[in-house]
Formats: structure tokens, sequence, C-alpha cells
């Protein structure tokens, strides 16, 4: 009797640890998957943190717009010429360089990219009054969302 009530022990004690690796393992495997889903990759960290505290820019719109025009690829380029991180147009990033008096820079530098998309945001925030306005107008142009807000249009969000 003292044996099959230690072997059921035993049998217990296995079930119950096998199943805490289970779920310890499903648990790891869940968060593997929103990890590349929801989190933000911080191998550029260093730069976005500077270049946000020197242009007095928010770190999360940031990473926000990194994660949504390139997913943190540095190599990003989109159908309208878009380039790197934060997707910069060519005559978006000349523009901004020159105000920066930044004379030589290559977009697919994240480093140079960082640097540029930052300064833009930062012009932007100058130009318009609501976080909402910047972010449309560093995604359809600023030209675009100043035609709309005189129009007494709606910024249309597709």
């Amino acid at each position: 009797m003292y044996k099959e009530v230690v072997r059921l022990k035993i049998k217990t004690k296995n079930k119950t640890t096998m199943i805490f690796f289970i779920v310890i393992v499903v648990f790891c495997m869940v968060g593997f998957v929103w990890q590349k889903f929801f989190w933000f990759d911080l191998q550029y960290e260093p730069y976005i943190t500077q270049y946000c505290n020197e242009y007095n820019v928010s770190k999360s719109l940031v990473y926000g717009i990194i994660k949504a025009e390139s997913n943190f690829d540095v190599k990003a380029l989109s159908n309208k010429g878009a380039v790197g991180l934060m997707q910069l147009m060519p005559d978006t990033a000349l523009f901004v360089a020159q105000k920066q008096k930044v004379t030589n820079f290559d977009l697919t530098n994240p480093k140079d990219n960082l640097l540029l998309g930052i300064c833009y945001i930062a012009y932007l925030q100058q130009k318009f009054d609501s976080q909402k306005d910047v972010v449309c107008a560093y995604n359809a142009g600023e030209n675009n969302v100043k035609q709309w807000k005189e129009k007494g249009q709606d910024i249309p969000f597709k």
C-alpha cells in the first residue's frame, strides 16, 4: 500500500512538472510571437533618444512612426520611393538636410535617416498645432494637410 501511494505521488508530481513545463513553453512561444508584433526594436535607441531630446520630439511618436512606416527595416523602400526606417522621401530629406546644414547623408544609414526624420517631425510640430496633424503631414505631406484644413475638410484617414 505504501509503495502504491509513493508511486501515485511520483506520477502526480511528474504530471504536474510536465504540465508546468508545457505551460512555460507555450508562454514563451506566445511571448516570442507577440514581441514580433508589439515590441519595438531597441537597436537604434541611443540615436532616437539623442535626437528626440535634442529636437524636443516624443520618442513614442518616433517609435510609432518607425513601426508603422518600415517595421524597423533599414532597407525599406516604398513603391512611392520613401527610404529607410522613417520612410523619408528623398526630396523631403534634402529639404530637411538643407535646413539642418547636413551636407552628406545616406537615407539607408539608420543614423542619418533618424536624424532627418526626427528633424522633420520637429519642423512639422512648429507648423501644426496637434500631433494628429503632424502625423498626417508626415505621412501625406505638409501641403496636403494645409489644403485640407484650409478647405475645412476632414483629413482622410484611409
